[in-house]
């Protein structure tokens, strides 16, 4: 008699199992869904934002506006939610139609859908749309907590990602040196990796674009800016406090002319 009611127990949870992993699907057609999954599944980042970075000229003169990448998984039951300088988030996936989901956070939904030329995604909070643009596959380089991210290598080669040359002040001839789209630092000494400042604390800290160029024990915060085809790290100087830094150009310490 125990046994037969355990068993009965094992398949009642079974039974309940299944019904939770298809109850997302139940309202749509396999082909509604396939069609669903190849439209939405990958990564997507705000075109609000990125249209006001080309705008403003730099990622550090858009204020209000979040820098955010949002990837669906191919299977289309969860979402990884990314900002800089914040906790990857994820969600579950509960879908509405066959061109639309949501999701939802402890104290708000929000729902996605797209638009009808396939390439656009709204994000709607329940107050306003947030426009998002679907990047290429090649871009989702970086894996996060399981999730290949690809909006730091979009955004390294949007911005600054190019083979240039190093004009030295002396005279010389100038030599040649690139940074990657992966955040590689080639032919400037001292050097082997870089990382922009997109959002987080590096945002607060100054109302210029930082730049951090870094080895293997070391490094260097410097603020970066285009003039015409030339671009120029300075470095930086503190004019707040140590536990409010505002950091401010100083010096031209590398002036690098893109080839």
């Amino acid at each position: 008699m125990k046994l037969s009611v355990y068993y009965s127990g094992i398949l009642f949870i079974s039974l309940l199992l299944v019904i939770s992993s298809c109850s997302h699907t139940s309202n749509l057609t396999s082909e509604q869904l396939e069609k669903l999954k190849s439209t939405t599944a990958g990564n997507w980042i705000s075109s609000q934002w990125l249209d006001a970075v080309h705008d403003a000229g730099s990622p550090a003169r858009v204020r209000g506006i979040s820098c955010m990448e949002i990837i669906v998984s191919a299977k289309l039951d969860s979402l990884a939610w990314i900002e800089p300088g914040k906790e990857l988030l994820v969600y579950p996936i509960a879908l509405l139609n066959d061109t639309s989901f949501s999701v939802k956070s402890a104290d708000k939904r929000y729902t996605f859908y797209y638009a009808a030329d396939l390439k656009t995604m709204f994000l709607n909070d329940g107050k306003q749309n947030t426009r998002l643009k679907k990047l290429p596959s090649r871009y989702a380089v970086l894996s996060l907590r399981g999730w290949m991210s690809g909006l730091t290598l979009f955004l390294n080669e949007d911005q600054i990602a190019g083979e240039y040359k190093l004009i030295d002040e002396t005279g010389d001839e100038p030599s040649l040196c690139a940074l990657t789209a992966y955040g590689e630092v080639h032919g400037l000494a001292g050097y082997k990796k870089y990382r922009l400042c997109y959002g987080g604390s590096c945002l607060e800290q100054s109302e210029k674009d930082v730049i951090t160029l870094s080895d293997e024990k070391s490094a260097d915060r410097y603020i970066w800016k285009w003039e015409s085809d030339t671009l120029k790290f300075y470095s930086v100087r503190n004019t707040g406090t140590l536990e409010q830094p505002a950091l401010e150009p100083h010096e031209v310490m590398f002036k690098l002319v893109k080839k």
